[in-house]
């Protein structure tokens, strides 16, 4: 006959090692789930980060039409009749803040005179200006620069140029 003791030994380890495989399965059928929602979470990631990228383009797009159909800031200087001085028109449908007016490189303009800045221009207004330009150069050679910002959004600066 044989031992007892030594035949419930071997029984305990056998359940325990049937008991171990189906832990083991349990844990592969787990793994092989959790692979598969990986997947999925990276296919996902991988179509969102698409979604945004088209959503960006399209607001980007959107943004580029609005700017394309907006006044120029400012219009053309306009000389006034039997004088030196010209005036810029503020066309950007906002107040703007000039800090700064200068001339371009080049031009034959030899003395420039502007209001002191910076200064408030409303929709509509002009800004004045005193040039004298000296031989009879081409028309458009000299270049008004403008530094300014919408009065709104003062840490937005811009810079203008208008040929004169």
């Amino acid at each position: 006959m044989t031992d007892v003791p030594a035949l419930i030994v071997n029984f305990g380890i056998l359940v325990v090692n049937g008991v171990a495989a189906v832990a083991a399965i349990v844990a592969v059928i787990h793994s092989r789930r959790a692979k598969k929602s990986e997947r999925g979470a990276v296919q996902a990631q991988g179509k969102a980060e698409a979604a945004l990228d088209r959503a960006n383009l399209i607001a980007q797009e959107a943004l580029d039409a609005q700017r394309l159909a907006l006044p120029a800031p400012w219009g053309t200087p306009e000389h006034r009749p039997n004088s030196h001085m010209w005036t810029v028109k503020n066309s950007s449908g906002r107040p703007i803040m000039v800090t700064d007016m200068n001339l371009g490189q080049g031009g034959n303009t030899y003395i420039f005179n502007h209001p002191p800045t910076p200064i408030r221009v409303e929709y509509g207004d002009v800004v004045s200006y005193t040039a004298m330009a000296g031989g009879g150069g081409e028309p458009l050679q000299n270049e008004l620069i403008l530094e300014w910002h919408f009065h709104d959004t003062p840490n937005d600066p811009r810079s203008s140029r208008r040929r004169f």
